[in-house]
């Protein structure tokens, strides 16, 4: 029995009519992510009901400033399977950051993730950002192996308390 190799995805520019498609994938990031980690900033928290919406609003951002933003798509057989949104920073010590990154379930490992993380730090090179920065959950060791795989090293930890709670 003779196994194929993955079909390579392709890569493009997303635009308003992937919104959807993207929007979906980004509440699978978020729920994901629920699962993993279960201390949640303020700002990051609330019932996933207000999700599409206020994922919709950054998504905005991003079609409204598209020299600062930008969303890029996997497409396999005609499917939007990942997707990377990536943006440049004037302030902290590095001047872009992948936003969000996302690859289907059954697609990865599969080199999707790769190519989406390719297209945006040529995108990064493209708009004048000589390095770009990461930051994903804790808990979330595909992450980590993924971008150690892609060459990116450690840099800063965020730790995060609520004020008016106990230590």
């Amino acid at each position: 029995m003779t196994t194929s190799a993955p079909t390579a995805p392709t890569v493009r520019l997303a635009t308003p009519d992937d919104e959807q498609a993207v929007l979906g994938l980004w509440i699978g990031l978020l729920s994901y992510h629920r699962l993993i980690e279960d201390a949640w900033p303020h700002r990051w928290s609330g019932p996933r009901e207000v999700w599409h919406d206020r994922l919709q609003e950054l998504l905005h951002a991003v079609w409204r400033d598209p020299e600062r933003q930008a969303v890029f798509v996997a497409v396999i057989g005609g499917d939007i399977v990942g997707f990377v949104r990536v943006g440049l920073h004037g302030e902290g010590p590095l001047p872009a950051h992948i936003e969000t990154l996302f690859v289907t379930e059954e697609h990865r490992g599969t080199g999707v993730a790769r190519a989406l993380v390719e297209a945006a730090e040529r995108w990064c090179l493209d708009h004048g950002a000589d390095e770009v920065g990461v930051e994903f959950i804790a808990a979330n060791e595909a992450a980590q192996r993924t971008y150690e795989r892609l060459g990116y090293r450690p840099f800063l930890m965020t730790y995060m308390r609520r004020l008016r709670e106990a230590p």
